[in-house]
């Protein structure tokens, strides 16, 4: 596939956060949760998939891919 995403732990174990590929190559790294105030990784691998595939899509589909509180609401992330 021309995009994809993959969920990461970060920080020793800590949390979770996810990146994005094009192709092999790496263009987006985000080890916090967008949006919240802090340097919160995600809780759970669940959650960092959850937003790193809404970036996907929207980055699929030409759209912004700035994630929103409602987005994190929508979708049941815990920040």
């Amino acid at each position: 596939p021309l995009y994809s995403s993959a969920a990461s732990d970060v920080y020793k174990r800590q949390g979770y956060g996810y990146k994005i590929y094009e192709r092999e190559r790496l263009i987006i790294v985000q080890p916090f949760i967008p949006v919240v105030s802090g340097k919160r990784p995600f809780q759970s691998v669940q959650d960092a998939q959850c937003i790193g595939n809404l970036v996907l899509e929207r980055i699929k589909a030409g759209n912004e891919f700035a994630i929103s509180k409602a987005d994190l609401d929508n979708l049941g992330v815990v920040y």
